[in-house]
C-alpha cells in the first residue's frame, strides 16, 4: 500500500479495521494492538524486513547467512518506500517543489558513468516547463545539442519496452518460473546457505594457505624443496578456485531461490495493462511503476540502448524463450 502512493494514516486506519493483534507474553497470547503512524513510520524504515540485520555495530545480511530466513519484501522496494517517504515529507511543505521521477534509473550509455542521469526541469522560450535528464560526468563526450533527454522521450522509451518485450510473455515462461519456485524448499535453502558458509570458511583456510607458502617459497633456496613447495601451491591456489566457483553457484541459486510467488493470470493481466495504467498515471505513480520494473535504462544521445530489470520481470523474461538472456538487455 506504501509503494502504491498510500499515506501512512491510510495505512493505519487500514490495519485496524483488520483487527490487527500482537503476541504479548505477560498477558498469555494475542491481544489487540492499535497501530500508530509513529510505529508504521518505524516498521517501514526497518532494514531487518529485507534481510539486513544491523545489531550491536555489526550488519549481517540474513539471505546469505546459514539460517532459514525468508525476507519479507525486497532491496529494492524497500529503497522506493524509503525515496517515496522522503519525497511526501519535502513535499509537505508550503513551498513544494516539482516531484522529479526515476532519479535512480536513468544512465548515461555513452561515458558509462557510474552516476545516474541528474533529473531536473527546464523552461524553454515557450516558457513550457519540462522534464529533463543530463549526464553529470563534465568529461562525457555526448555530442552537442544531446547533453540531456527529455523526460517525454524516456517515458516513450519505456512504454515502448513494455507494449513490445512484456505485455505478451508466452505462457511457458510463466509455467516455467511456477515451477522453477517449487524447487526451492525450505530444506533447499537451508542446505545452499550451509553449502555457502562452507564454501566461505574453506577458502578463507587455503587463502591463509597460499600466502604462507607464497611467502616460504620466497625464501627457499633448495630447488627439491622449491619443487614441493610450488606444487602445494599450485594445489592450493586450485582449491581456492574450486571454492570461488562453489561461492558463485550458491550465491547465484540463494538469489533464484528468494524470487517472488506470483499469481499467473494476474500477472499476465497487469503486465497487458501497465502500458495505459503508465500513460493514465500522476507522476509519483510514474515513478512507482517504473522503478518496480525497471533497476536501470541505459541512454545513448536520445535512445535506450539497454536495460535491467528487477524481479520477477528479468527471470520471467530470461525464462520466455528471447534471445536476450540475463538481467541486461540490449536493443
Amino acid at each position: 500500500m506504501r509503494a502504491e502512493g498510500k499515506t501512512q494514516q491510510e495505512i493505519c486506519d487500514f490495519i485496524n479495521s483488520q483487527g490487527y493483534q500482537k503476541y504479548i507474553t505477560k498477558r498469555g497470547g494475542h491481544v489487540t494492538f492499535p497501530m500508530s503512524d509513529s510505529t508504521l513510520s518505524n516498521v517501514f524504515k526497518d532494514t531487518f524486513y529485507f534481510g539486513e540485520l544491523n545489531q550491536a555495530g555489526q550488519t549481517i545480511d540474513l539471505v546469505a547467512a546459514p539460517i532459514p530466513f525468508e525476507p519479507m519484501v525486497d532491496r529494492e522496494l524497500f529503497s522506493m518506500v524509503q525515496e517515496l517517504s522522503k519525497t511526501r515529507r519535502r513535499t509537505s511543505k508550503l513551498s513544494r517543489k516539482p516531484f522529479l521521477p526515476i532519479r535512480y534509473v536513468v544512465f548515461c550509455d555513452v561515458c558509462q558513468f557510474h552516476k545516474p542521469m541528474q533529473v531536473g526541469h527546464t523552461t524553454g522560450r515557450d516558457k513550457v516547463s519540462r522534464l529533463n535528464y543530463a549526464c553529470l560526468n563534465k568529461e562525457c563526450t555526448r555530442e552537442r545539442g544531446y547533453k540531456s533527454i527529455r523526460g517525454m522521450l524516456v517515458f516513450s522509451e519505456i512504454d515502448r519496452v513494455i507494449n513490445e518485450k512484456l505485455s505478451s510473455l508466452p505462457d511457458s515462461a510463466y509455467d516455467k518460473y511456477l515451477k522453477e519456485l517449487k524447487t526451492y524448499s525450505d530444506t533447499a535453502r537451508i542446505k545452499l546457505r550451509s553449502e555457502l558458509s562452507r564454501a566461505r570458511t574453506v577458502k578463507t583456510g587455503y587463502d591463509r594457505k597460499v600466502s604462507d607458502l607464497s611467502s616460504t617459497l620466497a625464501g627457499v633456496k633448495d630447488e627439491r624443496v622449491k619443487k614441493v613447495l610450488t606444487q602445494q601451491l599450485t594445489e592450493a591456489v586450485e582449491f581456492v578456485q574450486e571454492q570461488e566457483q562453489i561461492i558463485q553457484t550458491s550465491q547465484q541459486s540463494l538469489e533464484r531461490s528468494t524470487l517472488p510467488a506470483i499469481n499467473k493470470e494476474e500477472f499476465k493481466a497487469t503486465l497487458k495493462e501497465m502500458s495505459q495504467k503508465l500513460k493514465a498515471a500522476d507522476v509519483v505513480q510514474k515513478d512507482i511503476i517504473v522503478s518496480n520494473l525497471f533497476l536501470k535504462l541505459y541512454f545513448d544521445q536520445q535512445k535506450m540502448t539497454q536495460y535491467s530489470l528487477n524481479e520477477p520481470f528479468a527471470s520471467l523474461v530470461a525464462l520466455s524463450g528471447f534471445q536476450w538472456w540475463g538481467r541486461s538487455h540490449k536493443f
